[in-house]
């Protein structure tokens, strides 16, 4: 039986996208293991992601809070008049 903060990160990488229940655990032993220190950055960096990311308002990929458009919109040599439709921000 795993202690209860463990199975609870276990869950919580098992929620991840392609993460089944082996990988999230071996995630979760890796991040037990290692410094607190890690751990630290590691969660403030999903925190930052989520309070620092938002949606571009004209194609909604990515981009900083407080910009409006994402890199590729606001790209001065770029045709306005044409818009690549992909199925995922990653496929950009």
């Amino acid at each position: 039986m795993e202690p209860l903060a463990l199975e609870d990160l276990i869950v919580a990488f098992a929620k991840l996208p392609g993460i089944g229940r082996k990988t999230a655990q071996r995630l979760a032993l890796y991040v037990v293991k290692r410094p607190r220190e890690e751990a630290e950055l590691l969660a403030k960096a999903l925190i930052a992601a989520k309070d620092q990311i938002e949606h571009c308002a004209t194609c909604y990929n990515f981009t900083q809070k407080g910009e409006p458009l994402c890199e590729v919109c606001r790209d001065t040599r770029r045709d306005q008049q044409f818009l690549c439709v992909v199925a995922e921000a990653s496929d950009v």
